[in-house]
């Protein structure tokens, strides 16, 4: 009786094997399947990823390259400062045409307005936006776009900075805080009443790199 009952179960066990045997292909096949279209996707979004990056316009490029170098002037101002005490004459120096130089590959295309104590450098971008501002400017406490009546003779700054106490400079600086608000000029700041309440220094806000900051202006020339 016992051998009866394991022929029949070998046998059903033989019947059961073939479909159990499809189900594992099937499977296997779904797996390959999802794995397939997993690589085509990768492969189509690497592709897009390098042609996005090695296929930028000119103008972007050389947009890019621009904003790079003058962010150089604000180090190279500064350090002009702190040997003469004044900007006049930082237009002239050595440093300041190697690198406007090589920002815009002929002096002609930026153009500098120095004074005593304020300072600005504007080079035209290759694209034309709606708002009218063309330019890329950097003066000692700010970087960004402007519009051509920025950074002239009469205004040697690239955005108006707030009034501050009689012997207070922005010439040296320290920041306080960086905060979550976005700008484009420094009078899109405001002082957080926190600081404004405090009389340990006449804080100010100011636009920096586009986002607002506290700051506290130092004392002397």
């Amino acid at each position: 009786m016992a051998k009866a009952i394991s022929f029949c179960y070998n046998k059903r066990m033989e019947k059961q094997a073939p479909e159990t045997n499809k189900k594992i292909d099937k499977n296997r096949n779904v797996r390959r399947i999802f794995i397939a279209l997993f690589l085509v996707a990768s492969a189509f979004f690497a592709v897009w990823f390098v042609r996005r990056d090695c296929c930028a316009s000119p103008g972007t490029v050389k947009d890019a390259a621009v904003k790079g170098y003058l962010s150089q002037i604000k180090i190279s101002a500064l350090s002009y400062y702190n040997s003469n005490s004044n900007y006049v004459g930082f237009d002239k120096s050595e440093d300041y045409s190697k690198i406007v130089v090589k920002a815009t590959k002929k002096e002609s295309s930026c153009s500098a307005q120095i004074s005593e104590k304020t300072y600005c450098v504007k080079a035209k971008l290759s694209f034309s936006y709606d708002d009218g501002k063309n330019y890329w400017c950097v003066d000692s406490t700010y970087q960004g776009r402007v519009a051509d009546d920025h950074c002239t003779s009469k205004k040697p700054y690239c955005t108006e900075l707030p009034s501050l106490p009689q012997g207070y400079t922005f010439n040296k600086y320290s920041v306080e805080k960086e905060l979550e608000v976005a700008c484009q000029k420094h009078s899109d700041c405001a002082v957080p009443a926190e600081y404004s309440i405090q009389s340990r220094c006449p804080f100010v806000s100011l636009c920096l790199d586009d986002r607002c900051a506290v700051v506290c202006p130092s004392q002397g020339n």
